[in-house]
């Protein structure tokens, strides 16, 4: 499969085409950048941590459940065709903002709190 969403959808002849960004380097980037900006501003970071001003992407691939990845652990992830075609079709109407998770039709929209828990509660 082709298109132009090059590294966002698999691609049969790549091998590689279905590994995305590994969270633990999102984690160290995500860490600099708060480190950075505490040092330069070191009230910012805690004014922010409360407004809901946060989105998610709404990305088309589902994690196989516990169970599965202790029985397959080279096969954990499946692309979601359906769902990437309706963010396709949200992206076509609302422009970029349609890439993010919606729900009745508004942006989710989470605090700095949660953006910073989640990923450690996951690896908790």
């Amino acid at each position: 499969m082709t298109s132009s969403r090059t590294g966002r959808c698999p691609t049969p002849d790549d091998p590689w085409s279905n590994i995305g960004y590994w969270g633990d380097h999102q984690i160290v980037y995500l860490l600099r950048l708060l480190e950075s900006w505490e040092a330069s501003d070191p009230d910012g970071l805690g004014a922010w941590l409360d407004r809901p001003v946060f989105t998610y992407a709404d990305v088309p691939y589902r994690l196989a459940g516990h169970a599965a990845m202790l029985a397959e652990p080279r096969d954990t992830i499946t692309y979601d065709t359906a769902r990437a075609a309706g963010v396709d079709a949200r992206v076509a109407t609302t422009g970029a903002d349609g890439r993010l998770v919606v729900s009745d039709g508004e942006l989710v929209r989470v605090t700095m709190a949660e953006k910073l828990l989640v990923p450690a509660l996951a690896r908790l």
